[in-house]
């Protein structure tokens, strides 16, 4: 096959649209608001309620030891940090502790979006069977 003449004209294709070239039409954005996603609190066992109960307990042990002791301590009296939980069970129901420890308050940040409903409910557990 000859080697074609650079000075003659050559037949070619309609050329093709550069994909990265063509500018895209941006979607419409939604006018509405996302609702925020409501953490639901499950019923916290206590070590009154048997064998569920004191799993509960443990698994809470863990999660606190892990997540409020640096700032409560390990023994619940508090630190310079944060104030102690003694006696926390008598000052604060189970539905009420769940909702802080989910949303958290003025002086303290909530947990909602590091442990789940099942580690805040544990942690309730263990908060009342240990500090009372």
């Amino acid at each position: 096959m000859p080697t074609p003449d650079p000075a003659e004209p050559t037949a070619t294709a309609s050329p093709t649209p550069d994909p990265v070239a063509v500018e895209a039409t941006p979607a419409p954005t939604a006018t509405a608001t996302a609702q925020p996603t409501v953490t639901e609190s499950p019923t916290v066992t206590t070590p009154t309620e048997g064998a569920e109960g004191l799993v509960a307990v443990a698994n809470g042990a863990e999660v606190y030891t892990l997540n409020c002791a640096r700032c409560h301590s390990e023994n619940g009296m508090g630190s310079f940090q944060a104030s102690g939980l003694i006696g926390i069970g008598s000052r604060w129901g189970a539905d009420s502790l769940i909702t802080e420890l989910t949303t958290g308050h003025p002086y303290t940040f909530g947990f909602g979006d590091e442990l789940s409903a099942r580690e805040i409910a544990d942690v309730v557990a263990y908060v009342q069977a240990t500090f009372g």
